[in-house]
């Protein structure tokens, strides 16, 4: 995993696909995920503040890993592993990646805010999905569906297009 601390931040690069910014004072967990019908690279952001950049197209071709051996036909010429999906997670909610960029947040007591920058996302928490809209944000709470979509406030609004 990754910890920082209060002044530090790291960025982690996910293939070229995918960019993740762990904030200060934060805690993530990176897992890889490999089955018959899932190739997936797991993000479990603990506590703390990410920003999340993705683009359209996935993490390569849709691929099957069945054995030990199979592994080494998913891996790249350089070495880097092809994924077929990136899945998000905090302690409360599941968030789905659509070509777009976020900031999640997780805080004390385990409320996930997040507020899409660019594109959708979709947050689940509780069995319940909701969408998040370019310019809007929902706070899923621990043992709670998502809130429904609200507009950031316009001076944040007016930041994002600048």
């Amino acid at each position: 995993g990754i910890e920082t601390k209060t002044k530090s931040f790291v960025d982690v690069n996910l293939g070229r696909t995918a960019e993740i910014q762990v904030l200060p004072k934060s805690l993530v967990y990176f897992d890889m995920q490999l089955s018959k019908r899932i190739n997936a690279q797991r993000v479990l952001l603990q506590r703390g503040r990410m920003f999340s950049k993705f683009k359209r197209g996935g993490f390569g071709k849709k691929s099957k890993v069945t054995k030990a051996k199979d592994l080494k036909k998913k891996v790249t010429k350089k070495g880097k592993l092809k994924f077929r999906r990136l899945r998000l997670k905090t302690p409360t909610a599941r968030i789905a990646v659509k070509g777009t960029e976020f900031l999640t947040v997780v805080d004390k007591k385990k409320t996930t805010e997040l507020t899409t920058l660019e594109g959708k996302v979709a947050v689940t928490g509780k069995r319940k999905t909701v969408t998040v809209p370019r310019g809007y944000y929902t706070i899923v709470k621990k043992g709670r569906e998502p809130t429904p979509p609200r507009p950031l406030p316009p001076a944040l609004e007016i930041q994002l297009s600048e």
